[in-house]
């Protein structure tokens, strides 16, 4: 049982319903729910939410990390896959990720323009939910994947630990 690049760009898609602050989704994935690839045609398979999936509201960073399920309904832990959401064009924090990547690098975002404050960057809080989903699956094959902003952290992510990536 494999994850093509079909079904992990797909689960990228559905990494943006991780944000809760949308309303423009049916529902947001949760730890331990299984979702068909395809609902239309459901012998694509199906995939579970392997752990508790992070929509961070101080820095907009969203991401997810699954597992693929077979017909019998086992979970294969053996290949995970983490996808990171996308710029949201009308979230603020996505918007500065975008700009601030460019001027600060991947280390720190600008929290406060008149006290020159920072807070953890969405990059350093992508790299930090990978590095949980290591721990929690150490004998996994880990794919990072996402689009936009997402497929950024993706890469990033997938260089700082020798992840593959499919974009």
């Amino acid at each position: 049982m494999g994850i093509t690049e079909e079904k992990i760009n797909w689960i990228a898609e559905q990494s943006y319903w991780v944000e809760k602050k949308r309303n423009d989704v049916m529902y947001h994935p949760k730890e331990g729910e299984e979702y068909y690839y395809n609902p239309d045609n459901v012998e694509l398979g199906k995939f579970k939410v392997i752990s508790k999936p992070v929509d961070n509201t101080s820095n907009g960073m969203q991401a997810m990390a699954v597992a693929p399920v077979d017909k019998n309904g086992n979970v294969d832990y053996s290949h995970v896959v983490i996808a990171y959401a996308g710029t949201n064009k009308d979230d603020r924090l996505d918007i500065q990720t975008d700009i601030q990547s460019i001027g600060f690098g991947d280390r720190r975002m600008l929290s406060d323009l008149e006290t020159k404050t920072f807070r953890k960057s969405q990059f350093q809080t992508a790299l930090s939910f990978a590095e949980e989903i290591e721990k929690t699956y150490p004998s996994a094959k880990i794919t990072t994947a996402g689009h936009s902003l997402g497929e950024s952290l993706a890469m990033y992510v997938a260089l700082k630990r020798g992840y593959a990536n499919v974009q």
